[in-house]
């Protein structure tokens, strides 16, 4: 409970927040290709946030329903990677512009937020997300780790487009996959 009422709370500064001062606005990667964009993405990195704070072992999985509806199963542990696996789910819309780059991501039924990839790498590894406000942005990667120039490139991306870079912090990762235990042999 006590997450979900931090994550209302939470969100629901993420989308009044962009409405404080007028910004530049943001410019999207120039074309996602949404089928190579789904799957899991490991969350490398985000701006500092309370609700954030204390992820590890984050990851958020993409689901393309038809042409422009997006579910999203998020998995996380605080703290620990011995914590308990959480979870939620949400979903979201890709705005028509011809991009694929802006999305309307609806996180509780009266909550929606912006969502602007801003930078995709060409292998679709690795992706820069921000938001209209600056206040949140996120470092996504296929793989459990990023090379360090890799991520600073992509701090360079959040740089150009007006973020306080000094303001993302590390999620950390698992090294490996734990084992399934179902995949034992007996």
């Amino acid at each position: 409970m006590r997450f979900y009422t931090s994550f209302m709370g939470y969100f629901a500064a993420l989308c009044t927040s962009c409405t404080t001062l007028p910004r530049k606005p943001l410019t999207p990667a120039a074309r996602v290709d949404l089928q190579r964009y789904m799957g899991p993405w490991r969350v490398i990195a985000c701006m500092d946030n309370k609700l954030e704070r204390d992820f590890v072992d984050a990851v958020e999985t993409y689901t393309l329903k038809g042409d422009s509806r997006v579910d999203v199963h998020f998995a996380w542990r605080e703290k620990s990677f011995d914590a308990p696996v959480k979870t939620h789910d949400f979903s979201g819309r890709v705005r028509s512009d011809g991009s694929n780059a802006r999305w309307k991501m609806r996180l509780f039924p009266l909550f929606s937020a912006s969502y602007v990839i801003l930078h995709i790498a060409p292998d679709y590894s690795r992706v820069a997300i921000a938001h209209p406000s600056r206040k949140f942005g996120w470092v996504l990667a296929r793989e459990r780790t990023l090379p360090e120039n890799q991520y600073q490139e992509l701090m360079e991306v959040f740089k150009r487009a007006g973020y306080d870079t000094s303001k993302f912090i590390r999620v950390p990762q698992v090294a490996k996959a734990p084992e399934d235990p179902s995949q034992q042999r007996k």
